[in-house]
């Protein structure tokens, strides 16, 4: 087998579709903006395993509180027919290596506790687990027209997926910043996701995003390692 690791362009992105769909049950809409936006900025990376996609690696940049950049590993898949090669650590390989070549003070995964070979591949690269977890908390509902609120703390990031376009909300959530992250959806309908991770012990946070109607997808651990 002769593996290469590129660089994935639009061309490749019927294949990641492909392989998303077969490894994780994951859509990726190949037309679409989004995932047109993450692939032309540079950070998808594509195992070709005798010139065929073999997996994929998405990451994405994002500023933290404090002005710095964060070098995010997004989503990592390796089609069954490939997997238990080393694929997958030979993709967060170039993405670390990619982050160093960035700015980046971080570099960090947001994974699910119930993936195991996930959390396996970001133990073996040196990642450290965080002491606690984490839920992700998602918004997809369309909200009715209001004001755009400015009045808080939290701070509202664009992010480009191979999976979504949409917002993360980051720090301290209230309800104006869930208002101005609605409103930004509603001005750009290329984007269609507002996203929150809160600690599980966050009483607060999790009754401010149940009641407006934010779903519950699961338990997290954050993946990091300071660059």
């Amino acid at each position: 087998m002769k593996l290469q690791i590129a660089v994935a362009t639009i061309g490749r992105a019927p294949d990641i579709a492909r392989v998303a769909a077969e490894a994780l049950a994951a859509e990726v809409a190949s037309e679409s903006a989004h995932v047109k936006r993450a692939l032309d900025a540079g950070y998808t990376y594509v195992a070709l395993a005798d010139g065929s996609v073999a997996g994929f690696v998405s990451n994405f940049i994002t500023c933290d509180g404090l002005g710095g950049s964060r070098f995010e590993l997004d989503l990592l898949a390796v089609a069954p027919g490939w997997q238990g090669r080393g694929i997958g650590a030979r993709l967060v390989g170039r993405s670390m290596k990619a982050a160093r070549l960035t700015d980046a003070r971080t570099i960090r995964a947001l994974v699910r506790r119930d993936n195991s070979p996930m959390q396996r591949v970001c133990a073996r690269s040196g990642l450290q687990r965080s002491a606690r977890a984490f839920q992700l908390w998602v918004s997809r509902a369309p909200q009715p027209a209001g004001k755009s609120a400015r009045d808080h703390a939290a701070r509202v990031i664009a992010v480009d997926t191979l999976t979504y376009g949409g917002y993360w909300l980051e720090g301290a959530l209230s309800q104006s910043a869930i208002d101005a992250a609605r409103s930004l959806l509603r001005a750009q309908p290329a984007r269609s996701v507002i996203g929150a991770v809160v600690a599980e012990q966050d009483r607060r946070a999790i009754d401010l995003l149940r009641a407006n109607a934010f779903v519950r997808m699961g338990e997290f651990d954050w993946w990091s390692l300071s660059l």
